[in-house]
Order: structure tokens, then sequence, then C-alpha cells
């Protein structure tokens, strides 16, 4: 990392925007400045970044002035100390926002060595930063053990299925969603009128057009109908007690289909939320694909679940574990208790390994 500054840099003077940014991700690098967690590192001079430069300088012999000018005999030392990849661990931070990108945000609470890349800040506009690690993260750290390879796929689905019935005919769920099969959202016209619907039976005629744009409205009002809501506003109907509400039905090929399409989009899309994800024991695997699948990708997110994400990139299984459930009205399958046994069977795995 190389510090070019463009006009001096000090608290009584402007500085540039840019300039701060470069001081404050050099300086951070070298464990001297910690930013704000709400703004992370931004263009903005604090008071922070001036008393972190006058470590810097003392510790490497110069003037502890907390300035520095373009050039100089502090910025060629930050280039050059910045320059060099740490030694150690980290943990990387981020903003925690929409903003941060998904590659970087998919790190944030992560342990990590600073010799794996990509660094914190490295990127341009990365709203990422590093604070130093703590002994017992370093040492669980080192210990930590990757699980790369075992099967969890199976038992993935077979969980799912265990808690969502199979359902043939079209039905609104409890977030008030079209749904069929083992909960697979279909809410929305287009994605319901593409559907090889049946009439009268899974082995029925084919369904007209007309049927089905008939049964899809039919769903459509009921979703507003008084009697069907609780005191809060939500659904309350079973899907028991909807198999009347229109005369369509989709095969059982076609329902499973449908679920192996959503089992591999959501399997693809886990990573993409904890970078690490590769390497967890099964049974995390198995319980963050039960919640990512019941809660929806867009639900399931870092912004809705601050806690559960910083417990998994920590691989912290027993805080995850209390940080998992779910609002779920009549949780007649235990499927809150059953990810929860997950989580815990997961920290059970991993610190039989590091024994």
């Amino acid at each position: 990392m190389k510090i070019k500054l463009s006009k001096p840099f000090s608290s009584n003077s402007a500085v540039d925007e840019y300039d701060v940014k470069q001081m404050k991700k050099a300086l951070n690098r070298l464990g001297y400045y910690t930013p704000y967690e709400k703004v992370g590192i931004i263009g903005i001079p604090d008071t922070a970044v001036f008393d972190a430069l006058k470590s810097f300088q003392k510790n490497q012999g110069l003037q502890p002035t907390g300035t520095a000018k373009p050039g100089d005999e502090t910025v060629s030392a930050l280039s050059r100390e910045a320059s060099k990849t740490p030694k150690g661990y980290y943990v990387w931070r981020t903003v925690g926002d929409d903003r941060v990108r998904a590659s970087h945000s998919a790190h944030d609470w992560e342990t990590r060595a600073w010799d794996d890349a990509p660094d914190p800040g490295e990127e341009f506009n990365c709203r990422c930063w590093a604070i130093p690690a703590t002994p017992e993260q370093i040492d669980k750290k080192k210990k930590q053990k990757c699980f790369a390879g075992l099967p969890w796929e199976d038992e993935a689905k077979t969980n799912i299925e265990s808690h969502e019935d199979d359902i043939p005919y079209p039905y609104i769920d409890t977030a008030s969603k079209i749904t069929v099969g083992i909960g697979i959202n279909i809410d929305g016209k287009g994605k319901f009128m593409g559907l090889p619907w049946k009439t009268g039976s899974e082995s029925g005629p084919d369904a007209t057009r007309k049927e089905i744009e008939d049964g899809y409205e039919a769903l459509v009002n009921q979703k507003t109908q008084l009697g069907n809501l609780n005191e809060d506003g939500n659904f309350n109907v079973s899907a028991d007690n909807q198999d009347n509400w229109t005369n369509l039905y989709l095969p059982d090929e076609e329902r499973a289909n449908l679920f192996q399409e959503i089992v591999n989009m959501f399997q693809n899309a886990l990573p993409g939320k904890f970078s690490d994800f590769d390497c967890f024991p099964p049974p995390a695997k198995v319980a963050l694909m039960d919640m990512i699948f019941n809660l929806g990708e867009t639900k399931f997110s870092r912004g809705n679940w601050p806690n559960l994400f910083k417990a998994v990139n920590q691989r912290d299984w027993r805080t995850a574990a209390n940080q998992s459930h779910r609002k779920i009205p009549n949780d007649k399958s235990n499927r809150n208790r059953d990810t929860h046994n997950q989580f815990i069977d997961a920290a059970e795995m991993e610190e039989q390994v590091q024994q």
C-alpha cells in the first residue's frame, strides 16, 4: 500500500478526503486505528486518526506530531510498513449495511490470517477494516478444521421435508404467500401461470389457462378475507383447510423438480453469505440450509439476523443455536428445536476434533 498525499495532513488544516481514507486504511492495517463501527473508514477526519498517526510516528522514531506532508518521512515510513504483510490474525469487520459488497459482507466477524487474501480495505471503496483478534479467537482459529467434502446435502433435504408437508394443491402460507409442494413459494401471477397444473387430481386433465387464472384469482381473494386473518393481521388458515379453494393440482414429479431447484439455489447462495461455509461442520450446514429455505434469501440476511451471522462467521455454534429461534406459528414439527440441536451438534463435532 503506497501512501501519496495531495496536501498536508493535520488536524488544524483542511485535508483531502482521499488522503484521510489512505491514512485511515494504512494505520488500520498496521493496528493503530479503528474506525467508528457505524460508519467505517470514511474521508472525514477524526481525533482518533491523528492520535494513531502520533503513535505510529513514535514507534518509528519520528517526531510524534500527528501531522504529515506529501513525500515526508512519515509518509515514506507508512508506505513502507503498510506494504508489508502483517503477521498474525485479525477479525474482519464491515459497516454491515446493504452498501457493503456481498463478497466482503460474507467475511464480517470472521477471524482471518493476514496472509489470506483479500485484506479489508484493500479494494477500492471497500467499507471494511480490521480489528485485533483476541488470544481466544486466535487459539480457536488455529485449532479449526475444515469439514469440506463431508456429505450433508441429502440430510439437509430430508430435514426440510420433515418440517414441510408436500401439498399437491396451491395454498396460502402463514406469510400470505401462494405456495405449493414442500414450502415452494409460487407467489406472483407469472410464476403461478407458468406451472403445468392439472384439474381434479394430480393425474387429472391439463388445466386450461382460464382455469389456472381463475384459481390464482381465487387465492389472491382469500388473502384479504378478514375471516382468514388473526388479530395481528397474519394469515391464519392451515393448508389442510384450503384444498377446496381451487381445483388445481401439481403432479408429484413437478413438485419434486421445483423442490430440487430451490434447494440448489439456496445451496449456491449460502457460501455467498458465509465465506467459510464449505468448511463448516455438516450439522451447521443443515441448520443454515433449513433457515434460508424457511425464511427466504432476502429475510435470511445479516441485517435481520446480526447476532446469528456474527456467531456463524466466528464458528461459535453454541451462540448460533441460541440466536436461531424463528417466529414459527404452531411449530408442531419442532423446527426451531431441531435447528438449535443441529448447531449444538456442530459445536460438539468441532470441539471433538480440536481435543
